[in-house]
């Protein structure tokens, strides 16, 4: 199959979901023992949700504190990496920190249903949403490997809110509350829960830009409608010289006539604005 998910058709993107939700237990498996193996944290992680702080800080201290491109700790964690989270540049991880998150995210699966009893993933159908073919939960626009691969691609970046020990188990525990509300009581129809999705992050000193660039990364959860009426109110700006990117990705490059808090306040009001279709 070709990558990204996006570009598959609607039958191979069924195929796709059908395959994945039927990989995660075996993911799980071989995540608790590449852990064992390893002298990771397996016991965190069969201890449940409650083992979610402890594991992400080893997940932080052990793979993505390294600078981008330098070699990361080795762990003793052999995994395999699913095709869909190649190690591309962006999430600044490396093959083996890419093949844990893997095992995370089959984790978080195993525990939501640990809860709910069998979950059925629904196929992303909105070719203009950024989560196009993705296997989404129940009441949540959400991929779990691609939160936890952004997450762990942010902190490598030295985002603040992604490097908290507590950012797992406070994301698990949003995308577990919108299940439940989806599902309800008996479990009838599952229905869309809007959930607001966080703001967006703001990087200055990226190797990857060029010399007055800046580029604001969304969250893969984000409202591609919202996205869209963002990215209108910051080419609208004086305060914006040029937009370099701005196209069907998670993020845009552009370069500004004020400083770095300008900046900063300027995108947490286009994304205040954003939320409503009369700006």
């Amino acid at each position: 199959m070709p990558f990204p998910l996006s570009s598959l058709s609607p039958p191979e993107a069924e195929a796709f979901l059908v395959a994945y939700q039927t990989s995660l237990p075996a993911r799980y498996e071989a995540f608790v023992a590449g852990l064992r193996a390893g002298g990771g944290p397996a016991d965190a992680v069969e201890s449940g949700a409650a083992g979610m702080v402890e594991v992400w800080s080893w997940f932080l201290s052990t793979y993505v504190r390294a600078e981008p491109g330098s070699p990361l700790a080795a762990s003793g964690v052999e995994l395999e990496i699913p095709y869909w989270l190649t190690p591309v540049e962006h999430y600044r991880v490396g093959a083996e920190g890419l093949g844990v998150v893997a095992g995370i995210a089959a984790w978080m699966y195993r525990l939501l249903e640990e809860r709910f009893g069998p979950l059925t993933l629904r196929r992303e159908s909105d070719k203009r949403d950024g989560n196009y073919n993705h296997p989404n939960l129940p009441g949540n626009r959400v991929f779990l490997d691609y939160i936890v691969a952004a997450a762990a691609s942010q902190a490598a970046r030295g985002l603040s809110e992604p490097v908290t020990p507590r950012f797992l188990l406070t994301r698990f525990e949003q995308i577990s509350e919108s299940v439940e509300r989806a599902l309800g009581p008996g479990a009838a129809p599952v229905m869309e829960v809007p959930v607001e999705p966080e703001e967006p992050t703001v990087l200055f000193d990226d190797e990857s830009l060029e010399a007055g660039e800046v580029e604001i990364d969304f969250w893969d959860d984000v409202d591609w409608d919202r996205r869209e009426r963002f990215g209108a109110l910051l080419a609208a700006s004086n305060d914006v010289i040029e937009v370099v990117t701005d196209d069907d990705r998670g993020y845009i490059i552009a370069r500004f006539g004020v400083d770095r808090a300008r900046i900063e306040a300027l995108v947490a009001d286009w994304w205040k604005r954003s939320a409503a279709t009369d700006n």
